[in-house]
């Protein structure tokens, strides 16, 4: 089914969990200046008010007034009645969400005996029930519309975890297989769902991790968003599709 987000004047509405920095900052930022209206969502206020301040940066002036076109919400995507009362605002305030982007995760380091029962926990909450959460929450209306796009970020340990991130890994492998899942449910009421595999990304999340991972190894947050975007607003790649952005062996 061919989106048609931009017909009759119709400015895409695009969630993003995890917005304020990283992978879920650099796509709200393309997002927006490719005509989008953006509703962020993180735990952290202070984040939130500092991407919004910084999304609509390098665009030209719009017509509308930015309230109008970019929002952020204080949420726990962990907490199912939070997410339901996010998304019920969205929907609200304008209508509709025709694209969700799965971005928020949570990615404990720790060898398996040394990993907490509060770090399990965690994973679950965030980078399980979260998504879980958000779908839910707008499914019913994709679906009403026969209309809508949802983009789970998932990331390279997904297929290759290496020590110390068994837990994140094994989280992702579970995206990857649930976006496949949704993609054939998805087909029957005209909800694409794709999947975006970053490798290493130049974030903070990156450095706070492993401070001493080499930069040439990275690709960056823009690299991984231009992708993200590609995959969400175009219908080259088919339904369950998961695109791999990582930082080839020549470069």
């Amino acid at each position: 089914m061919t989106q048609s987000f931009f017909t009759s004047g119709h400015s895409p509405v695009v969630v993003v969990t995890g917005g304020s920095s990283g992978i879920g900052l650099a796509a709200s930022k393309r997002f927006f200046a490719a005509g989008c209206r953006i509703a962020i969502c993180g735990r952290d206020h202070a984040r939130l008010v500092a991407a919004c301040n910084q999304i609509p940066q390098h665009v030209p002036i719009r017509h509308r007034p930015i309230e109008e076109t970019l929002l952020s919400f204080t949420c726990d995507i962990g907490d199912e009645t939070q997410v339901a009362r996010f998304v019920r605002e969205v929907e609200q305030r304008w209508e509709t969400v025709d694209i969700l982007v799965n971005n928020a995760a949570v990615a404990p380091l720790a060898p398996v005996m040394q990993t907490s029962v509060q770090d399990f926990r965690n994973v679950v909450a965030i980078n399980l029930a979260g998504p879980w959460h958000l779908v839910q929450a707008v499914w019913p209306g994709m679906a009403q519309r026969q209309r809508g796009v949802i983009v789970n970020v998932s990331s390279l340990a997904a297929i290759d975890p290496f020590r110390g991130f068994s837990l994140y890994g094994a989280s992702k492998a579970w995206l990857e297989t649930w976006t496949k899942a949704l993609a054939t449910e998805g087909a029957d009421v005209g909800i694409r769902v794709v999947g975006v595999r970053p490798g290493a990304v130049e974030t903070p999340l990156l450095r706070s991790l492993f401070p001493d991972f080499p930069g040439d190894q990275c690709v960056t947050a823009d690299e991984v968003a231009d992708v993200l975007v590609g995959l969400a607003m175009t219908e080259e790649h088919p339904s369950g599709s998961i695109i791999t952005v990582a930082q080839t062996e020549h470069g």
